[in-house]
């Protein structure tokens, strides 16, 4: 299947389930909405420059997390809910991920969901959000722990509660942590410990003394503050500061495989895709999830290809021109 492809059978299928809407909610923002502009612009200041007489054929888009090895740096990102979609959704999506071989990601769930996921049998990550009631996200490293999961996190971005238009939520049921909190259920937890929603140099930086294990660069569907910086916009910095030391995962608009190339030449070593899942499920279900997977990955292979890269390591930034204008 084609990207063209896959898209149009997405916005058929949804017209037929009755849910197109879910479209337009996708495109709710905060305040000014200038954020949700620049996600969808973000990208295009970004040249990519070929080279040819060195380009390469056989390109390994393997990446290594954890100690464990994914055919490819691309996962789905940590959704909740859903059910409008389809029936076990978050279920469906980590069917998909443990038949691409990669690992999967859950976010807001009750205890029998994570469960649930964690026996699908795909390396499970669960990111839990940062509740007022600290003892709640402990209880969530347990059963993490009890479940053996791959890894565990917390959103830290969603401290003062997610914006919508002028519409607060959340803000009396999340409310910030400190360092030494985190480095409490770090300590607690049996696996790695990821911390997500980074956007600066002075957090990824507290990430890593505080022994988090990998970083996700993103500012979370535009849903916080208005005028954010976009993960691309902060990604060499923080690439600068962390180095090979921590993992570093980006996420944020991405629906290309150029968007994936050009987050990697940043900084990145992987990234999550949550839009793009979604509308997997939409068009075909688990298969539907699979196959936009293999055509975001072929499209990255094309990228690496085509500059000379035939593995993630050699992606860098010489191979991007930033641009002084975006045409829209």
């Amino acid at each position: 299947m084609k990207y063209c492809e896959f898209i149009e059978e997405t916005y058929k299928k949804a017209a037929e389930k009755g849910i197109s809407d879910i479209f337009d909610k996708e495109a709710n923002y905060v305040e000014t909405g200038y954020d949700r502009i620049m996600t969808g612009q973000v990208f295009k200041q970004y040249g990519i420059i070929p080279r040819y007489f060195n380009a390469v054929e056989d390109v390994d888009t393997s990446v290594e997390i954890f100690g464990q090895k994914f055919p490819m740096p691309i996962f789905p990102a940590a959704l909740s809910r859903l059910t409008n979609i389809t029936e076990k959704p978050i279920q469906k999506i980590a069917q998909a991920a443990k038949e691409l071989q990669i690992m999967t990601q859950l976010g807001i769930s009750n205890d029998d969901l994570l469960r649930e996921v964690a026996a699908v049998g795909a390396p499970l990550v669960k990111i839990m959000k940062p509740y007022r009631d600290f003892g709640k996200m402990k209880a969530e490293v347990e059963l993490a722990n009890e479940c053996g999961l791959f890894a565990v996190g917390v959103d830290l971005d969603l401290s003062f509660g997610k914006k919508m238009n002028d519409d607060i939520f959340f803000n009396d049921t999340f409310s910030p942590k400190s360092a030494d909190q985190i480095y409490q259920l770090i300590e607690m937890a049996q696996m790695p410990f990821i911390l997500k929603g980074v956007l600066s140099v002075e957090d990824a930086i507290i990430a890593r003394d505080i022994g988090c294990g990998a970083v996700v660069v993103t500012n979370h569907g535009n849903m916080k503050v208005d005028y954010q910086v976009q993960p691309v916009e902060v990604l060499p910095k923080i690439k600068e500061v962390l180095g090979k030391e921590m993992k570093i995962i980006a996420e944020g608009g991405i629906s290309r495989g150029s968007d994936i190339y050009k987050c990697l030449a940043l900084g990145a070593d992987a990234v999550c895709v949550g839009k793009m899942a979604w509308m997997g499920l939409i068009a075909n279900e688990v298969q539907g999830v699979v196959d936009i997977f293999r055509i975001l990955n072929d499209e990255l292979k094309r990228y690496m290809q085509s500059t000379a890269t035939a593995k993630l390591s050699d992606i860098d930034g010489s191979a991007l021109l930033k641009r002084d204008i975006i045409i829209p």
